[in-house]
């Protein structure tokens, strides 16, 4: 069983009555009314179910699996370098690494005629930093861990 589109865009599908939050909502309206949506249109069906949540209160754990979901992962990376006591360093360092290897954070960053340090790089040197002030053994991590940078400045 399932629910046509019609249904949900007057908000009559199963996922409406059966989504006790927006993340129910959309698991559900991706699951039984558009099974063949792709995931790079995961943003569009967000934003329609936010449009039906409105009394709903959004945390900033919502907005990091808003931005994660629309694949924003420019404001993804800002929310969570924001909340650091919710995503400490380790998480948010091997998280933009995943993100590095699936191609979806860039390898060379330039502003205003500037060459920045990546994203990846910039994450890897600040997670070395907190390893260095640790024990040997997080030291040697450290190490390795600014090895695997790709930038003169994470060398």
């Amino acid at each position: 069983a399932g629910s046509t589109l019609s249904a949900f865009e007057a908000n009559e599908d199963i996922a409406a009555d059966l989504g006790r939050t927006w993340v129910e909502d959309v698991v559900y309206a991706h699951a039984w009314v558009l099974p063949e949506l792709r995931r790079t249109e995961l943003g569009d069906l967000l934003r329609a179910v936010a449009q039906r949540r409105t009394s709903e209160t959004i945390d900033d754990i919502d907005r990091v699996l808003f931005a994660a979901i629309s694949l924003d992962i420019p404001a993804l990376l800002r929310l969570l370098d924001s909340i650091p006591d919710r995503f400490p360093a380790f998480f948010v360092t091997h998280l933009v690494d995943v993100l590095y290897f699936a191609g979806r954070v860039p390898l060379v960053v330039e502003s205003e005629g500037r060459r920045m340090v990546p994203p990846r790089d910039w994450h890897l040197m600040q997670y070395a930093q907190q390893l260095s002030h640790g024990s040997w053994a997080q030291r040697r991590l450290a190490f390795d861990y600014l090895r695997a940078g790709g930038s003169e400045e994470a060398a």
